[in-house]
C-alpha cells in the first residue's frame, strides 16, 4: 500500500550528528533491538565531495539493516537510513527527496531542513535526535518536531565530545530528554510501543483522554492551578494532543495515572503547560503577506500619519520575537525606500515569559538565514559566534511583556494587529471575544492581519475585508461602545467544575443544521411573540418576532440602546422589569402598560427573563412583549345605543376628574424621574468616558515606564561592558608591572628610575646596595639621597649625568608618564 493511503503506523526518527559524530551513532545504534519497530534517518555534516563510509561502519554495530538513502524510497520500520554526503535530505509526500548540495550551501542547515519536512509530514509520529556536533544545526528543527507534536532527544554535553549543537537545541526549551547516546536508545525503546506514536489519527487519542471525563477537568484544574491558564475554551482537539504527548513521554496510558503523576511531580506538571502554551513560528513566515504589507497596508497607514504621530502595532502571541522583528524590518525597509518619517512603537505579548525573555534577548541561532536574506542579515542583524542579534536602533523600537490576550486590557490606539496562528487555538466563543477586543483596540481604520486558517466570520460586523487570501481586515466604525470585563472572576478554578462537552460530530451535519436554522427562522418569525434579546448594558442583541408595534429608530446616529429606541410610555415599564429581574436573578413581568401605536392606544404586558452563558459567564436578558386588549366579540348597534345613554352621575364626575388629574400628576411626576435617570446616565456615560481616557493615560504611562526600564537595563548592560573592560585593563596593568618587577629584579647592573622632578620611582638590587638606597626612599629626590663615600661626588656626577640625558624641552611635560633611568656601571678598583 503506497505511503499516503496506509499512514503512519510506526515513529520516524530523525538523527542529526557531525561527521565526526560516529563514536555516539555506534551508542545509540548498538543499543536498538531489531524489532523496536523505528525507522531511523541519519543526517550528518560532511563535505560533499567525500563518500560517507557510515553505512558500512553502522552494519558492523547495529542489528538493524543500513542502508544509503535512494531518492523516491518510503520509510520503512526497523532499518536505518543514511543521507548521502552530497545531498540535502527531504520528505514530501512520505517519499525522500535528495537535493544537490555544492560547497556554497553553508553545511549547517542540512539538519534542520530535513527536521521541518519531517515534523510536517509525521507530526506526532516524529522524533528527532541530535548529537555531538558543531554549531546550533537541528535546534530549530526540533522546535517544529515539537510543536507538531513528536518527541525529541538531545545527547548531554558530559558525553558529547563537540557539545554545541545538543547544547543550542537544549537552549530552545523544545527538548525532552537531555540523556548520553545510551540513554536516548533505551528511552525509544521504552516509548516505541506507546498508543500515542503508533497512529495520527484522532480517534486514537481521544482513547487517551476523553473530553467530558472527570479526569479530563482534573487535568485541566491542575495545569490552571499552576500556570494560570485556563484551558477549558483552547481548541480540545489541541489540548488534548499535548497531554496525550506528555503521558507518551513517561509511558503513562490512562488519563487517571497521569493526574496522580502530575500531583506528584510539579516539574512535570510545569512542562505540560510549557508545551500547551508551545508555539512555533520563524522569521517572515509566508513572505507574500509581506510584500503585500508594503504595496498596500502601510501606504494606507502612514499617508494619515503626520510626522510627529507614532505608528503602533501589536503582536499578540508574539512567542519568541520572530514576527515582531519581521514586521518591523519589513516596515523599516518601506520607510526608507519611500521616504517617510514615523515613530514606531511595536508592542509584543505573549502567555509565556521563557518566550518574552528570548524576544527581549534578540539572539537566534545562525539556522535563520534558512528565511532571512543575506541582505538583511547584513543591514539588520549582528554576528556574535554563532548566533545573529538584532541590531540595538531596532530593539529599542519593541516592548515586550507577558499579557493573556482574552482576559487582560489590549494596548490601545493600535494602527496594525497582527494575530496569525494563534486563534486557531481557541474555541469560537474565545475567538470571537478576541476579536471583539482588537476590535477595540484598533483605530479607525486600523488593519488586523490573521493566519490563514482564521477568519472574523463571528464577528463579520466588526470588519471590512481587504484581502481575503492574506486574511486582512479594516476595522469598521461602530456607533455603540463595546464593554469588556478585564476582571480575573471569569477565570477562577471554580468554573472548571463546569461540565465540558465533547466536540460536536461534524458527520452529515452540515445540512441537518441548515435545515433547523431556517425552521427556526420562520417559526419566531410567525408564531414565537414579539421579543429582544440585550446584553447587560441594555443593548439589543437580537429582534425575534415581529417588534415592530414596540420599537422605533429615533432621529440620529443608528443605536441599539434598548431605552433609546422603545416607544413612549414603554421605556420606564421596561427599565423597572430589567433591574428586578438582575436584582432578584429571577423573571420579572409588568401588566397594564398603554403605549400608543400609529394612533391607536393599546396594552402592554413585559415580562423580562434573565439569562447567563455557561460558556462565558456572560449575562444577558430575553424580554417578551404580549398584548393584552384581545377584544372577545363586537358591540351591537343596540348594545352601542344603550351603552351610550348611560350617563355618570356628578359625584361620579368629579371622582372621574380627580381621578384623571391624580394619573396626570403621576405621569408628569413619572416623566421627571426618567429624566432625572436619563440625565444620570449621560453623566456615568461621560464619567464612563472620562475613565477610560485616563486608562488610556495610565496605559501610556505604562508603556513610558516600561521603555524606561528597557533603557535602564541597556545602560546597565554598557556598564556592565565597561566594567569589564575595565578589569580587563587592570588585569594587563597588573601583568604589565609584574612583568617590570621581575625585569628589575633580574638586572645585574645599578639601575634607578626616576620621575621629571628626579624622584625616585623604583631601583634595582644593585642599585640598593650602591646607593644605600631603602624602600622609604621612593618618591624622594636622588639628589637628596647620601650616596656611598667610596664611589667619589656621586651627587655631582648624578647632576651631570641627568643634565645632558634630560632635554630642556622635556622639562615642561606633564609628569604622569614621563619616567628617566641613571644607569651606572662600577669598575672593581681592586
Amino acid at each position: 500500500m503506497p505511503p499516503d493511503e496506509a499512514g503512519a503506523d510506526f515513529p520516524v526518527v530523525g538523527v542529526g550528528a557531525s561527521a565526526g559524530g560516529l563514536e555516539p551513532l555506534e551508542e545509540l545504534f548498538s543499543h536498538v533491538p531489531a524489532d523496536v519497530g523505528m525507522a531511523f534517518i541519519v543526517v550528518q555534516h560532511s563535505d560533499p565531495t567525500h563518500t560517507t563510509l557510515l553505512p558500512e561502519i553502522l552494519s558492523r554495530r547495529s542489528p538493524l539493516p543500513v542502508s544509503r538513502i535512494v531518492e523516491g524510497e518510503s520509510p520503512e520500520p526497523n532499518r536505518i537510513y543514511i543521507c548521502p554526503s552530497d545531498a540535502y535530505l527531504s520528505i514530501v509526500g512520505r517519499l525522500f527527496v535528495l537535493t544537490p548540495r555544492t560547497k556554497k550551501h553553508e553545511p549547517i542547515l542540512a539538519i534542520d531542513r530535513f527536521f521541518r519536512t519531517l515534523a510536517t509530514e509525521y507530526e506526532n509520529c516524529a522524533m528527532g535526535v541530535v548529537l555531538s556536533g558543531s554549531g546550533s544545526d537541528g535546534a530549530l528543527g526540533l522546535l517544529e518536531i515539537k510543536e507538531k507534536g513528536g518527541m525529541t532527544f538531545a545527547q548531554d554535553a558530559a558525553s558529547s565530545k563537540f557539545p554545541s549543537m545538543p547544547q543550542s537545541a537544549a537552549a530552545t526549551g523544545a527538548v525532552d530528554f537531555v540523556l548520553p547516546a545510551k540513554a536516548i536508545a533505551e528511552q525509544l525503546v521504552k516509548m516505541a510501543k506507546h498508543t500515542y506514536l503508533r497512529s495520527e489519527s484522532q480517534s486514537v487519542r481521544s482513547d487517551l483522554i476523553d473530553y467530558s471525563s472527570p479526569d479530563f477537568q482534573a487535568l485541566l484544574g491542575l495545569i490552571h492551578k499552576k500556570s494560570g491558564v485556563d484551558f477549558r475554551q483552547y481548541k480540545h482537539g489541541t489540548v488534548s494532543r499535548r497531554i496525550s504527548r506528555r503521558m507518551a513521554l513517561y509511558n503513562i496510558h490512562s488519563a487517571a495515572k497521569f493526574v496522580e503523576f502530575l500531583k506528584e511531580n510539579p516539574e512535570a506538571l510545569h512542562a505540560l503547560g510549557h508545551d500547551i502554551l508551545i508555539q512555533v513560528t520563524k522569521f517572515f513566515r509566508e513572505p507574500e503577506m509581506f510584500d503585500l504589507l508594503k504595496q498596500t497596508i502601510f501606504p494606507m497607514l502612514l499617508q494619515k500619519k503626520e510626522a510627529t504621530e507614532s505608528l503602533r502595532i501589536w503582536v499578540p502571541g508574539c512567542s519568541s520575537g520572530e514576527e515582531v522583528y519581521s514586521l518591523l524590518i519589513c516596515l523599516l525597509e518601506f520607510i526608507e525606500d519611500g521616504g517617510y518619517r514615523s515613530n514606531i512603537q511595536v508592542f509584543g505579548t505573549d502567555l509565556s515569559e521563557a518566550a518574552v525573555a528570548k524576544a527581549r534577548a534578540a539572539s537566534y541561532f545562525e539556522n535563520i538565514a534558512l528565511d532571512v536574506s543575506v541582505e538583511r542579515l547584513g543591514r539588520f542583524f549582528s554576528k556574535v559566534g554563532n548566533r545573529y542579534e538584532i541590531h540595538k536602533s531596532l530593539r529599542d523600537m519593541c516592548i515586550f511583556a507577558k499579557h493573556n490576550v482574552v482576559t487582560d486590557p489590549p494596548f490601545g490606539k493600535l494602527d496594525l494587529i497582527s494575530c496569525r496562528n494563534l486563534l486557531i487555538y481557541l474555541e469560537p466563543p474565545l475567538q470571537n471575544r478576541a476579536l471583539s477586543i482588537f476590535h477595540y483596540a484598533l483605530k479607525p481604520r486600523g488593519v488586523l492581519v490573521l493566519g490563514n486558517s482564521e477568519t472574523v466570520a463571528g464577528v463579520a460586523d466588526l470588519y471590512t475585508v481587504l484581502d481575503t487570501r492574506n486574511r486582512f481586515y479594516e476595522k469598521k466604525h461602530r456607533s455603540s461602545r463595546l464593554y469588556f470585563d478585564f476582571v480575573g472572576a471569569h477565570n477562577t478554578v471554580e468554573r472548571l467544575a463546569a461540565p465540558i462537552s465533547a466536540p460536536p460530530q461534524a458527520e452529515g451535519a452540515s445540512k441537518g443544521i441548515q435545515m433547523q436554522r431556517d425552521a427556526d427562522r420562520f417559526l419566531m418569525g410567525e408564531f414565537v411573540p414579539a421579543s429582544v434579546i440585550i446584553n447587560d448594558s441594555l443593548e439589543v442583541i437580537q429582534f425575534r418576532g415581529k417588534t415592530g408595534p414596540y420599537f422605533e429608530h429615533s432621529p440620529g446616529f443608528a443605536s441599539f440602546d434598548l431605552l433609546g429606541m422603545l416607544r413612549d410610555g414603554l421605556g420606564a415599564d421596561v427599565r423597572a422589569a430589567v433591574e428586578a429581574a438582575r436584582s432578584k436573578k429571577q423573571s420579572a413581568r409588568k401588566e397594564g402598560i398603554r403605549i400608543k401605536t400609529e394612533g391607536e392606544s393599546h396594552r402592554v404586558a413585559v415580562e423580562v427573563f434573565p439569562m447567563v452563558l455557561p460558556s462565558t459567564g456572560e449575562r444577558y436578558f430575553i424580554i417578551l412583549f404580549e398584548e393584552m386588549d384581545q377584544p372577545k366579540f363586537k358591540m351591537s348597534k343596540l348594545r352601542r345605543r344603550i351603552f351610550k345613554s348611560v350617563r355618570p352621575t356628578e359625584d361620579e364626575t368629579q371622582e372621574l376628574k380627580s381621578i384623571r388629574s391624580e394619573l396626570a400628576s403621576t405621569k408628569e411626576y413619572l416623566q421627571s424621574v426618567n429624566e432625572e435617570k436619563e440625565a444620570t446616565n449621560e453623566e456615568l456615560k461621560a464619567a464612563n468616558e472620562e475613565i477610560m481616557s485616563s486608562n488610556e493615560e495610565l496605559q501610556s504611562t505604562n508603556e513610558e515606564l516600561h521603555s524606561a526600564k528597557e533603557e535602564l537595563q541597556s545602560t546597565n548592560e554598557e556598564l556592565i561592558t565597561v566594567n569589564d573592560e575595565l578589569k580587563l585593563r587592570n588585569q594587563d596593568l597588573s601583568h604589565l608591572n609584574d612583568d617590570l618587577s621581575n625585569l628589575f629584579n633580574s638586572l645585574n647592573s645599578a639601575m634607578v628610575l626616576l620621575t621629571k622632578d628626579l624622584r625616585v620611582r623604583r631601583f634595582t638590587p644593585m642599585a640598593e646596595s650602591l646607593l644605600r638606597l631603602i624602600p622609604g626612599d621612593v618618591g624622594r629626590s636622588i639628589i637628596d639621597i647620601r650616596a656611598n663615600v667610596e664611589i667619589g661626588n656621586l651627587q655631582g656626577l648624578l647632576r651631570e649625568v641627568i643634565a645632558t640625558a634630560i632635554p630642556k624641552e622635556m622639562e615642561t611635560v606633564d609628569e604622569q608618564g614621563h619616567w628617566y633611568s641613571v644607569q651606572m656601571t662600577v669598575s672593581d678598583r681592586r
